[in-house]
């Protein structure tokens, strides 16, 4: 009998390698397919929250637009910009499960409904009159916190750095257009430029982040850096004329001064949401990158199990001809 056991025991061990080996494999796996579903889930949600901001941005700069110079084009793209916005914010819900992350969404959508209300009755009123501004201030408010919540969903310092920049470019194109230009107000005027500051701060602060180990992405910080001394150029001719006759300032004068201001702040927008886009990118790249050494790390490992194997294989065999 006691024989008979010890000829077991390394078929049992055996049998142990190989359930362990089993198991490992699977887990292994497992984490495998969690790196490859968080990269497309996070890749898929952040740039989800990034078309909303940016598109409630463009809706508010186009509505502003529409409001002082009357034009049905910058009309259609306010309404095309909301509607790209809504349906954003439907993918955000379909692949957002955490509760944490589902209160910001919940946000954007209450907030949304508050910044078509307060358009909407900026509308009824038509374009080239004068605005009422608690409401513009509401719309303001709306947009900032639909903004504030899109870019709580990102986390890296890059993708914050240029978001919070191409957001406050807009909101300092609000202020100066929709808000100084209407109240004459050293208050507005001071807003306006606390977000220029603001802007420029933050395109320093990228500029410091990407120079040293990241020359392809400057060339974003640079185009956001140019679009900037563009609208604060344009923005410094504007408020030159209206200071000059503020009862008399009529934007409809200055519709080509305007247009570049608007460009500009567009400029940097733009290049602020692409600079995102391709940090996201990177991070999709790097769970790739780290889901292809869990797949080596498994090859590895049954490699070792099955040497193990071998060996018992063999030491079993050498201990049965020396009997």
């Amino acid at each position: 009998m006691k024989t008979r056991c010890n000829s077991n025991r390394p078929l049992i061990l055996l049998g142990l390698i190989l359930v362990l080996g089993a198991v490992f494999f699977v887990g292994m796996g497992h984490v495998s397919n969690i790196y490859q579903e968080r990269g497309l889930e996070y890749g898929t949600d952040i740039r989800a929250a990034l078309e909303v901001q940016s598109y409630i941005k463009r809706a508010e700069g186009h509505l502003g637009l529409y409001l002082m110079l009357g034009d049905q084009v910058d009309l259609d793209k306010y309404e095309e910009r909301v509607e790209d916005a809504e349906k954003n914010i439907e993918i955000l819900k379909k692949i957002i499960v955490a509760p944490n992350r589902k209160k910001h969404i919940q946000l954007i959508e209450d907030e949304l409904q508050k910044f078509k209300s307060v358009a909407d009755n900026l509308l009824v009123k038509g374009p080239k009159g004068k605005l009422d501004q608690e409401s513009l201030k509401a719309l303001g408010r709306s947009a900032e916190v639909i903004r504030s919540e899109a870019v709580s969903l990102a986390t890296y310092e890059v993708v914050i750095a240029s978001l919070e920049a191409s957001s406050a470019v807009k909101q300092m194109e609000t202020e100066l257009l929709l808000s100084y230009f209407q109240t004459a107000s050293p208050a507005d005027k001071k807003s306006y430029l606390d977000r220029l500051q603001k802007v420029d701060d933050l395109t320093s602060h990228l500029k410091g982040l990407l120079y040293a180990n990241q020359l392809t992405k400057y060339e974003y910080v640079v185009q956001m850096d140019q679009g900037l001394t563009q609208a604060k150029e344009t923005g410094e001719d504007l408020i030159e004329s209206f200071e000059l006759e503020p009862n008399s300032f009529n934007p409809m004068d200055h519709e080509n001064v305007i247009r570049e201001f608007h460009a500009g702040t567009s400029s940097v927008r733009r290049a602020g949401v692409a600079l995102a886009t391709d940090e996201i990118f990177d991070n999709n790249k790097f769970l790739g990158e780290a889901s292809e050494e869990v797949m080596k790390w498994r090859v590895i490992t049954v490699a070792v199990f099955l040497l193990a194997i071998i060996l018992i294989s063999l030491s079993e065999f050498t201990r049965k001809r020396r009997r």
